[in-house]
């Protein structure tokens, strides 16, 4: 399984971000080699992204643009349970690997890879998920 960061989603629901079109290949290719997935954070920080102003490097989407981009990702990707055990899991997560700021969130991913056997992340913020063991799936390589 190859699990979908949110800012996949964000350039997928795009189409003038420079990397609209890689995203596309990319998602095609992985989805004929293996089962890609998303988590309930991956639409949540979507809808952050896609519903803030551009002036503060938002999408500028209002709600009736961006729902149906949630609807579209859950048609398009299997939406994986949150297991009661995330908060246990992140927390060990943090204190391993010394996480602070907004890089707590990247560790939310992690414990949710770990929960669900997932060894594999396709993101493109590569250095947020450097320190830890996962296989990190650069799409600017891959395409």
């Amino acid at each position: 399984m190859i699990l979908v960061d949110a800012n996949i989603l964000l350039r997928l629901g795009n189409q003038s971000d420079p990397e609209y079109v890689r995203a596309q290949r990319v998602i095609f290719n992985c989805r004929k080699a293996d089962q890609v997935v998303i988590i309930p954070q991956s639409l949540y920080e979507f809808w952050a992204v896609a519903t803030r102003s551009k002036d503060v490097n938002g999408l500028g989407m209002d709600s009736a643009h961006a729902r149906p981009w949630i609807t579209t990702f859950q048609r398009m990707f299997r939406l994986l349970s949150e297991p009661a055990e995330i908060v246990r899991t992140w927390a060990d997560l943090v204190d391993r690997y010394a996480v602070s700021g907004f890089r707590a969130h990247d560790a939310r991913y992690v414990a949710m890879m770990q929960l669900h056997g997932i060894s594999q992340l396709l993101t493109y913020n590569i250095k947020h998920f450097d320190q830890f063991p996962i296989t990190i799936l650069d799409p600017r390589t891959l395409a």
